[in-house]
C-alpha cells in the first residue's frame, strides 16, 4: 500500500465511533500457514501414506492460506558445486581426524583421492533438503505466491481485492452472542487497520513434510541379535541366559509385523519488516482509480508493472524458523486394515510435530479464543501437546495511544487444570472408545485454572 491508500485505510478506519474495549476483544484472527509435501523417494505402502496425508485434517488454529502448490519435488532443485561453495561448503578438503569422523556419522563425502584419504565434507540429508528448499522458493518465487495470495491476486484476474483480509479478520460467532451487525462493524474497522494488516502478513508460515514409511522387521531383527550375543556373552548362569534369550525373541515376534512412520518438517515464515514493507508499497503504488475500486468493495485493476512486480520481484524472502522430526512404531492390530492403521497413526505424528514446532517457537505460537470464563476454557487440547500444568498467558487487544494501532498486552497468566485436558486427537469421523467400545462421551474443551476479568486470548508460554 502506498500513502494513498494508507491516508483511505486511515480516514476510513476514523470514521467509525472510536471501538469499544468489549467490541474490540471479539476481533479474531489467526496466524496463516500453507502444508506443503515433499514428493519422496519410494517406500512401502507409499499409496496408502500419500492418501492419508491428503486427507490429513488440518490444523485448525491456523488459517489456510491456500496457494496452489500442494507438493513439491526437490530432485528438481540441483545444487551446483557453486551454490555449494556459497553456502559453506566444498572449501576445504576434511582432515584425517574429521574425515574418520565423517564417515562414522555417515557425513556425505565427495572423495579426492583414489585411496579416499582425501575429501570434501558434503550437506547431511536435513541441510541438503534444507537448502534445496530454500532455492526452490527463489526459483519459484514462492514469497511472492504468498503476497499474491493475501491480496487475492492471480494473473488470470490481474486485479487484487482486500477480501482475503476481511476473511481472515473474523470472528467465530459460535462463541458468543454477539450481534451479527456488530460483527461486521468490527471486522471493518479491523481490515481498515494498517497494523493489523501488517500482522496478519508478517505471520504468514509454510511447512515443508518429509514422509517416511520404514519396515520394523530388518530393525527388530539387528536389536533381537544384539540382544542374544550380548547375552551370550555375558556370565550370567545359563539358565539366566535362556530366559533373557526367549524374552529378546519374543520382543521380535511382537516388533517385526509393523512399520514405523518418520516425518521431517521445515518451518519458514515470510520475511516481513519496515524495510521489505515500504518497497512493497512504493513498488505497488495504487493510483486513484485503483482505489476508488476498492473503496466500493471491487478489485482493483493492476498495470503491466505492478502485475510484474507482484509476480517475479525477488527482494522478498522466507525466514528459516525451525525444523521438526517426528517418528511413530506401530503393529499392526486385529480388525484394522493397513490402511486404516497408517490413517491414526500419520495423523499422530503430523500433530506432534505441529505441537512441539508451537511449544519450541513463539513466533509459530496460536492465539486460542476463550471459550467461557467460569470455568474458564477453550477449544485446545491433546492434538495441540497439552498434558496439563502448561502455563498460558491471556491476551487482551487493545489500541495504542497516540497510533491507533491494535496491540495484544498480557494481562495475566493461568495454567491447565491436570485431569481436564481435552482429547482431540482422533480423526475425523472416530471417536474416543469406552473398554465396551461404546463412544466416549467428553467435553470438547480445555479447562484452566485462574481468574480472567479482562482479555481474550489464550498463548502457551514456553
Amino acid at each position: 500500500m502506498n500513502q494513498k491508500i494508507i491516508l483511505f485505510i486511515g480516514i476510513t478506519f476514523w470514521s467509525f465511533n472510536a471501538m469499544s474495549q468489549g467490541k474490540l476483544n471479539d476481533l479474531y484472527f489467526r496466524s496463516s500457514l500453507q502444508t506443503i509435501l515433499i514428493e519422496s523417494e519410494s517406500f512401502p505402502q507409499k499409496d496408502a501414506v500419500i492418501k492419508s496425508w491428503n486427507g490429513y485434517p488440518f490444523p485448525d488454529k491456523y488459517d489456510k492460506h491456500g496457494i496452489d502448490y500442494p507438493t513439491i519435488n526437490l530432485a528438481k532443485f540441483h545444487l551446483s558445486d557453486l551454490e555449494l561453495k556459497e553456502m559453506g561448503y566444498l572449501k576445504d578438503t576434511l582432515s584425517e581426524f574429521k574425515l574418520i569422523k565423517a564417515r562414522a556419522q555417515n557425513k556425505g563425502l565427495r572423495y579426492l583421492a583414489a585411496d579416499s584419504s582425501i575429501a570434501f565434507g558434503l550437506p547431511d540429508e536435513r541441510e541438503e533438503v534444507d537448502m534445496r528448499i530454500k532455492k526452490a522458493m527463489k526459483t519459484d518465487f514462492f514469497p511472492n505466491l504468498l503476497l499474491q495470495r493475501w491480496h487475492d491476486f492471480n494473473l488470470e484476474s490481474k486485479a487484487l481485492s482486500f477480501d482475503i483480509f476481511k476473511k481472515r479478520t473474523n470472528y467465530n460467532a459460535t462463541n458468543s452472542d454477539i450481534r451479527q451487525s456488530e460483527i461486521a462493524v468490527n471486522k471493518l474497522n479491523a481490515i481498515m487497520n494498517p497494523a493489523l494488516i501488517d500482522q496478519l502478513i508478517s505471520n504468514t508460515f509454510v511447512t515443508f513434510t518429509k514422509l517416511n514409511f520404514i519396515e520394523n522387521e530388518p530393525f527388530a531383527k539387528l536389536v533381537r541379535d544384539a540382544a542374544i550375543l550380548s547375552i551370550n556373552m555375558s556370565k550370567q548362569q545359563e539358565m539366566i541366559k535362556e530366559v533373557s534369550r526367549k524374552a529378546a525373541e519374543l520382543l521380535y515376534q511382537k516388533t517385526k509385523d509393523g512399520y514405523t512412520l518418520t516425518s521431517k518438517t521445515w518451518l519458514y515464515k515470510i520475511a516481513w519488516n519496515d524495510s521489505i514493507k515500504a518497497y512493497f508499497n512504493e513498488k505497488l503504488s495504487l493510483n486513484d482509480g485503483q482505489i476508488g475500486s476498492l473503496l466500493k468493495g471491487e478489485k482493483a485493476t493492476l498495470t503491466p508493472s505492478q502485475i510484474s512486480f507482484l509476480s517475479g520481484d525477488s527482494v522478498f524472502k522466507m525466514e528459516f524458523v525451525n525444523n521438526q522430526v517426528n517418528s511413530s512404531i506401530f503393529l499392526f492390530a486385529e480388525g484394522k486394515t493397513i490402511e486404516q492403521i497408517i490413517d491414526k497413526v500419520l495423523v499422530r505424528n503430523i500433530d506432534n510435530a505441529f505441537a512441539k514446532l508451537q511449544k519450541e517457537n513463539d513466533v509459530f505460537k496460536p492465539l486460542v479464543k476463550i471459550r467461557s470464563k467460569e470455568p474458564l476454557t477453550a477449544e485446545i487440547g491433546m492434538k495441540e501437546g497439552l498434558e496439563g500444568g502448561e502455563k498460558f498467558e491471556v491476551l487482551e487487544l487493545q489500541e495504542e495511544s497516540g497510533t491507533g494501532n491494535i496491540l495484544f498486552k498480557r494481562v495475566s497468566t493461568v495454567k491447565v487444570v491436570k485431569g481436564k485436558v481435552w482429547d482431540n486427537r482422533y480423526n475425523a469421523g472416530e471417536k474416543p472408545k469406552n473398554d465396551d467400545g461404546t463412544d466416549l462421551v467428553q467435553s470438547e474443551f480445555t479447562e484452566f485454572k485462574g481468574s480472567v476479568k479482562n482479555g481474550t486470548f489464550l498463548r502457551l508460554i514456553k
